[in-house]
């Protein structure tokens, strides 16, 4: 269920990635045009990792399973072994990318504040 959650937060990041991508300093005349630079590229690869982390992570995901399952069908002595490995390796697989995205977004969250962009956008 959080997946697909995810999957329609990165769907939503995507609609919004042409509005993050036409934002120019004009938009923003209180804060410096080097500054408002480094928060934009911030703030558009924290929204870039996001959706390539969480559409990434669940094709991995697919992948995974399916081979899982047909060793799984080949291997029937081995069931309860293989069950495991595919649900550790699908909850790290699920985690591990999301740890890329919360970095950036945090940094770009973090100059937004510094710079004092008060403007949601």
């Amino acid at each position: 269920m959080l997946q697909i959650i995810l999957l329609i937060a990165a769907i939503s990041a995507l609609i919004r990635l042409p509005k993050i991508r036409r934002r120019t300093a004009a938009n923003y005349p209180e804060v410096s045009p080097e500054k408002f630079k480094l928060w934009h590229e911030a703030d558009l690869k924290a929204t870039v990792a996001f959706v390539i982390a969480t559409w990434g992570a669940f094709a991995l995901q697919i992948i995974i399973l399916v081979i899982g399952n047909y060793v799984k069908l080949s291997m029937t002595d081995y069931e309860e072994s293989i069950d495991i490995i595919l649900i550790v390796s699908t909850v790290v697989i699920f985690l591990f990318p999301l740890l890329w995205p919360a970095i950036l977004g945090s940094k770009a969250s973090r100059l937004k504040k510094e710079i004092g962009i008060v403007r949601k956008g």
